[in-house]
């Protein structure tokens, strides 16, 4: 499955387990699939730039990477008898200016670690070729998805986000302490409003994503409304016509 174990005895004859034990210990997907993997926390990297080559399963409009450290992103598609038929090039360099020249000049730079996209052409048979630069350092990669958009309803103002960090700091008696670094995750809360004849729908698409992994966008325009994970409730309020609510909260991965 692409993993890497670590022995925690010595002479270690034991059969790899599905999760990690008193003899090995699971340290992860191997570098090339880390950003393919269910956690956030796993990082591809590759000096100078990390290429991947994508054919999706189904028709994808959507591209997310996130937990990124580069530069430059570079995606194209590329479909049979057509040649290249999208080319984009974004960069990850935040704006620091606000227009003032003292920021620009010396405000520390600052680079975005997501990338999303929602308008790959739709092609049933297209590769994508995603390209992460970053030139004279290590590109890194902690997350890639790609498929197709669904639309659960309009997000209402609202909205809001928590980062749950699984750090634990102990003290002793004299007042030190030890802090042990482990991962985080986020979590999100929203209610959404859609057309009542269409909640039925929206029930039994949310039930066929039960602890399914994807890609969950509050607002396309806030990076920080991005989720990746699955959605842990589901309440559905049929309050009206010709809408109803329905309020969500999603679980990030580590």
């Amino acid at each position: 499955a692409h993993m890497a174990w670590e022995s925690l005895v010595d002479g270690n004859t034991a059969a790899l387990p599905s999760k990690s034990n008193a003899n090995w210990l699971s340290l992860g997907a191997t570098n090339r699939h880390a950003m393919f993997d269910d956690r956030n926390n796993t990082q591809t990297s590759n000096p100078d730039e990390v290429i991947v080559v994508l054919s999706p399963r189904a028709i994808a409009q959507g591209l997310l990477l996130g937990n990124l450290d580069a530069s430059e992103i570079g995606v194209s598609v590329t479909v049979p008898n057509y040649g290249v038929v999208y080319s984009e090039t974004a960069s990850l360099v935040a704006s620091k200016s606000q227009s003032s020249f003292f920021r620009w000049g010396f405000n520390r730079i600052r680079r975005k670690t997501l990338f999303l996209s929602l308008k790959l052409p739709i092609f049933f048979n297209g590769v994508v070729t995603v390209t992460i630069r970053r030139p004279g350092s290590v590109a890194k990669c902690g997350m890639c998805l790609i498929g197709p958009t669904v639309e659960v309803g309009h997000t209402l103002v609202g909205l809001s986000t928590e980062t749950k960090d699984y750090s634990t700091t102990l003290f002793d008696v004299d007042g030190g302490n030890e802090t042990s670094v482990r991962g985080y995750r986020k979590l999100m809360s929203f209610d959404v409003t859609i057309d009542s004849y269409e909640v039925e729908e929206a029930e039994e698409q949310m039930i066929a994503w039960r602890q399914k992994t994807a890609v969950w966008i509050g607002a396309a325009s806030r990076r920080d409304s991005v989720i990746v994970g699955r959605y842990s409730s589901f309440k559905k309020v049929i309050e009206s016509y010709p809408r109803s609510k329905m309020a969500l909260q999603i679980e990030g991965t580590v």
